[in-house]
């Protein structure tokens, strides 16, 4: 359990949280530990292991908030720590003919300029 004293909105913009001696905003976080996070995820197959990294995942909590300096609270969402995700990255396609011919076009050799064979 969390309670800050300010976080972040739906729009990216700071917002002060409402607390008082009375009253104080809580919430529950679920956070990555930082020796994971950015890394390869443990637990997937090992040909995966380089195109995966631990990620931390946000959701968003209805908080009682203000802006920065302003005197009126209002409800607004907060931005909550909910968890940590393993992200495979797909592999990038390979691409339709790594070797192009330099004039664009792939030459077809001539079947009748083909040395025959002859019997012995």
């Amino acid at each position: 359990m969390v309670a800050p004293v300010g976080g972040t909105n739906k729009d990216g913009d700071y917002v002060e949280l409402f607390n008082s001696d009375e009253h104080q905003q809580s919430f529950f976080e679920v956070s990555c530990d930082d020796s994971v996070v950015d890394r390869p995820c443990m637990f997937v197959d090992h040909r995966l292991q380089n195109q995966s990294k631990c990620v931390q995942k946000y959701s968003y909590s209805y908080a009682l908030v203000r802006e920065p300096q302003q005197s009126g609270w209002r409800l607004d969402y907060v931005r909550v720590r909910s968890g940590c995700s393993c992200e495979i990255t797909p592999r990038a396609p390979p691409h339709a003919n790594p070797h192009p011919h330099p004039r664009g076009k792939a030459r077809r050799r001539d079947k009748s300029k083909r040395r025959q064979r002859t019997p012995d």
